[in-house]
């Protein structure tokens, strides 16, 4: 994608495969028509590669509240699955807190820490998901240098009809509070800048090489 201050538009690289008669059973497109279709942009975003947050481990919560929330997406065991009136599944995640100033990056917030099962739960929040795409990977680094990523991730919408489109994830660490004095939190952070919807679509005809 390439955008003209000139001109006002935008010029799109749009790369397609054809495969054979014989291939998966696809007909050949050559001599036909193709549609591109476009309703949505996100752009101008912008990148924050390891950012120290100065959370102070002293408000690690060793019971936290926990909450049911529906997946999303993630890679943590045990999820608890809805019932017969709410068939998507559900996994346990702390209960979000209200955010904290040690994350200074706007559009991702810091809701949470606390222990579940003896598994350590960072929360962080992006409101609004489906308009930003914004995200984060979070890790500890030790006085060396070294990272320590998690070991889960998990991530949900909210439960509520302000928080449907709302994204909590928990990354999550098999590290004990006591081996958290070794370690700083930091991660990277990517925040979209501008979000435009819209409906555009053009056609042309694809022929021989």
């Amino acid at each position: 994608m390439d955008f003209d201050i000139e001109t006002g538009k935008d010029s799109f690289w749009v790369t397609l495969w054809n495969w054979s008669k014989q291939d998966m059973g696809r007909q050949d497109i050559v001599g036909k028509k193709i549609t591109f279709a476009l309703r949505e942009i996100l752009s101008c975003k912008e990148e924050y590669v390891n950012l120290e947050i100065p959370v102070s481990w002293t408000q690690v919560q060793t019971e936290p509240e926990v909450t049911l929330f529906r997946i999303r997406g993630g890679s943590a065991p045990n999820a608890v699955r809805g019932d017969s009136e709410n068939p998507i599944p559900s996994y346990r995640i702390l209960k979000p807190g209200e955010p904290d100033a040690s994350l200074s990056v706007e559009g991702i917030e810091l809701t949470g820490m606390g222990y579940i099962d003896g598994l350590l739960h960072i929360q962080t929040m992006v409101p609004g998901l489906l308009e930003t795409d914004n995200h984060c990977e979070l890790y500890l680094v030790d006085k060396d240098g070294n990272k320590r990523y998690s070991d889960y991730t998990l991530n949900a919408f909210g439960n509520t009809e302000e928080t449907k489109d709302t994204d909590y994830q928990d990354s999550i660490f098999d590290v004990s509070l006591q081996e958290l004095e070794n370690y700083t939190l930091c991660g990277d952070f990517t925040i979209t800048g501008v979000y435009v919807k819209g409906n555009w679509s053009v056609m042309f005809p694809f022929g021989e090489e």
